[in-house]
């Protein structure tokens, strides 16, 4: 199956991702065995493609249930054991702070003109100066929103939110590191 339209991602991706959420689980409990020591309805490489699924269409889990094949509350338990390690694993896919991004990018800052009280007057000269600034921006601001347009393809940040509300900020940074994964950063 090709993945790209329902995980957002290339399937090579998707195998890294899996390969690294693999190493973490590996150093906490062996991953042929669920809780209790059951087996595992579904293989990591599926729970993988199922959080990223439920990230990228904000699918109610009771219909990624039904694609899938398992319980609803097997896809709940899947989403909350692994997303706390794909923030784990996409901990180095973040652009930095925003010295080391001022060091090798071109940053967008925003700005308002604002007038004086020349300007009125006819004097333009006086102005703040942040027009001719904001048409050089202007160029850069395109490809910052196209950025953003591409954050909101993920549709849990595009639409109502209907998980628990203390792991929104983890959601959005998971979303974003899994954006700049999915760019090369």
């Amino acid at each position: 199956m090709r993945y790209n339209s329902t995980t957002g991602m290339p399937e090579e991706q998707v195998i890294e991702l899996t390969a690294r959420v693999n190493e973490v689980l590996n150093g906490r409990r062996t991953p042929a065995k669920g809780p209790g020591g059951r087996p595992v309805v579904l293989g990591l490489y599926r729970q993988v493609v199922l959080v990223l699924v439920l990230l990228r269409q904000n699918m109610i889990q009771s219909v990624a249930a039904d694609l899938f094949g398992i319980s609803q509350p097997t896809v709940s338990r899947i989403y909350r054991t692994l997303l706390p390690i794909f923030d784990q694993v996409l901990a180095f896919h973040e652009p930095g702070t925003l010295t080391d991004l001022a060091l090798e990018h071109t940053l967008l800052i925003d700005g308002t003109d604002v007038p004086t009280r020349r300007f009125r007057a006819g004097i333009t000269e006086n102005y703040s100066g942040k027009k001719e600034s904001n048409r050089q921006v202007s160029l850069i601001r395109s490809a910052a929103e196209r950025a953003i347009a591409h954050l909101k393809n993920w549709k849990i940040l595009a639409t109502s939110y209907r998980a628990r509300l203390k792991e929104l900020p983890m959601v959005i940074r998971i979303v974003s590191r899994l954006e700049y994964y999915r760019l090369g950063w």
